[in-house]
């Protein structure tokens, strides 16, 4: 069975994205692994790929996949067959173009554009040879993105070049910490079966989220206060029990949905400190409530002024 990810957006970096070195790098992996292939009938057309298309879609005589896009995201059926990811399948999110720049001390500064479906943070996976490479290194933390349509960060790296994956980091199916992705790519754990070993520093704080969010599990205990938001990091971020974690909010953002109104400010008026419209009816929680005449931004219907008698 073919493994596929919904959220993949691929990058090679070399001096910028989409450079003519990283298209012949492509090229002649892309010429390596096709000569490789079982491919008995020497059609050109590797025989595992052949016989999945055959079975699954109409297969035209004059079928080339190296220069035929059956799902049409911008990608052809032999990149995506080497790659691994499903050629019948449209990844309209998959990007191979990004906005990047280096400096002598090899820090790399990249932007991409997001899918609208991302949750409220990203993570960023690498490796410098897509091929002969087997390993996928972690390259960030959680990257709060909020609805954001591009997502940017800073990487200092000695590689000349690398290869980029970011992924959805709220597609953690047993709601452990380590998303789905990070499991499958980097941990080797069942991404189906909660991780609950570690709390090296006995300080309440299940460490994984306290690596993704804070960097360490160190420098922050469940009774800091990280963002200066008057909310103690435990009362943010609730380790309840053995599989149960609760990010209530983003203990190191003092305003996790970037809005306006504080976490502290959103527990006071009830509103999601990780949704900027919590009625979702178009204005924003802080829109609602600092305006001059508030409305109630629990309420949708609620478009008259709110008062609130104290």
């Amino acid at each position: 069975m073919r493994r596929y990810w919904s959220a993949i957006i691929l990058c090679a970096v070399f001096a910028g994205c989409g450079s003519g070195w990283a298209d012949e790098y492509m090229s002649a992996t892309m010429h390596h692994e096709l000569s490789s292939m079982e491919d008995l009938d020497e059609n050109g057309i590797p025989d595992d790929l052949e016989s999945y298309m055959a079975e699954n879609s109409a297969l035209p005589d004059d079928y080339d996949p190296s220069s035929t896009d059956s799902d049409m995201d911008g990608m052809s059926d032999l990149m995506e067959w080497i790659l691994g990811l499903d050629p019948l399948t449209a990844d309209e999110h998959l990007s191979t173009t990004a906005v990047s720049s280096t400096n002598s001390s090899g820090s790399v500064a990249l932007a991409m554009s997001l899918p609208d479906y991302f949750g409220n943070y990203a993570e960023v996976f690498g490796k410098s040879d897509l091929i002969y490479d087997d390993s996928w290194e972690n390259l960030s933390g959680w990257i709060p993105v909020y609805g954001a349509s591009e997502v940017s960060w800073d990487m200092s790296t000695n590689q000349a070049h690398y290869f980029f994956m970011i992924f959805d980091a709220t597609q953690d199916f047993d709601g452990d910490g380590y998303s789905d992705h990070m499991e499958y790519f980097v941990t080797g754990t069942d991404p189906y079966i909660f991780n609950d070993e570690v709390d090296e520093d006995g300080d309440g704080l299940h460490d994984w989220y306290e690596i993704m969010i804070f960097g360490d599990i160190w420098t922050q205990t469940e009774l800091d206060d990280s963002d200066g938001d008057t909310l103690l990091n435990g009362e943010e971020l609730v380790w309840a029990s053995s599989n149960t974690v609760y990010l209530l909010s983003d203990p190191s953002l003092a305003d996790t949905d970037a809005e306006g109104l504080g976490d502290a400010e959103e527990g006071v008026w009830g509103t999601s400190p990780l949704d900027s419209d919590t009625d979702g009816d178009g204005l924003s929680d802080a829109d609602e409530v600092l305006a001059a005449l508030r409305t109630d931004p629990n309420n949708p219907d609620a478009d008259t002024p709110f008062v609130s008698f104290n």
